[in-house]
């Protein structure tokens, strides 16, 4: 992949509903933890290198992040920002395995890519919620990929929604605010429901906010997951 390095911006035209005491979402159930633990191996490194040369001279830069696994052939999704303009992209396991990945899809506006591996053996994905049904002050849980808290599952809630009214008069989540803290390194991690699945992917800290984060909401990268495996049925 080769591309120019760019700021990555989501333009957007949205409205923003916050939570309040009084909006807490009502219903309380016990997180399944076995669920979002069995998914810890779905959590990858990405590791991404732009190689320039200067004459004689090569520069390295490298950023890294977290991918997620949705597909057991090897489809993997991260944040834009971070393969943006590499030259080198690497999807590193647990284990330590290290492979290269390909780009078949990327979003600057929505800051998410998908990425495509060959893996020796089948992954597992995680299972997608409907982030059009998300609402404020519904519980969230994430398992953390920052160097200071890699594999710690931490929990919080919605606490706002950055929305866009459609043609139909439909109203669609177009950015999910979430009350956990994002570290360096948390980009690309995955946001659960209280059932194990995916709501959101972690894109960027609120600026000015101690424990804010943002996400871009599953059903926008589901569709274009959906259209990757099966252009045929989603013309």
């Amino acid at each position: 992949m080769n591309m120019s390095c760019s700021k990555i911006l989501l333009a957007l035209t949205v409205s923003f509903l916050l939570t309040s005491p009084m909006q807490a979402h009502s219903a309380r159930s016990e997180t399944p933890l076995s669920n979002i633990q069995s998914y810890q191996d779905s959590v990858v490194t990405v590791k991404a290198q732009q190689v320039s040369l200067d004459g004689h001279r090569a520069t390295v830069v490298e950023k890294s992040g977290a991918g997620v696994i949705i597909d057991a052939s090897g489809l993997i999704i991260t944040n834009t920002h971070i393969i943006y303009g590499a030259n080198i992209i690497k999807i590193v396991f647990k284990d330590g395995t290290s492979l290269n990945a390909r780009v078949p899809f990327i979003s600057r506006e929505y800051d998410f890519s998908i990425l495509s591996i060959d893996p020796p053996s089948q992954l597992k994905p995680i299972e997608w919620a409907d982030s059009d049904k998300v609402e404020l002050g519904q519980p969230v849980i994430t398992i953390g990929h920052s160097p200071l808290l890699d594999q710690t599952i931490s929990g919080g809630q919605v606490n706002g929604l950055g929305t866009r009214t459609q043609e139909d008069g439909s109203v669609t989540p177009e950015m999910i605010k979430i009350s956990i803290n994002h570290y360096p390194g948390d980009s690309g991690g995955p946001v659960f429901d209280t059932a194990g699945k995916l709501i959101g992917l972690m894109n960027a800290k609120q600026t000015n906010r101690q424990r804010a984060a943002l996400a871009v909401p599953a059903n926008k990268i589901h569709l274009e997951y959906l259209k990757l495996v099966n252009p045929s049925e989603t013309r």
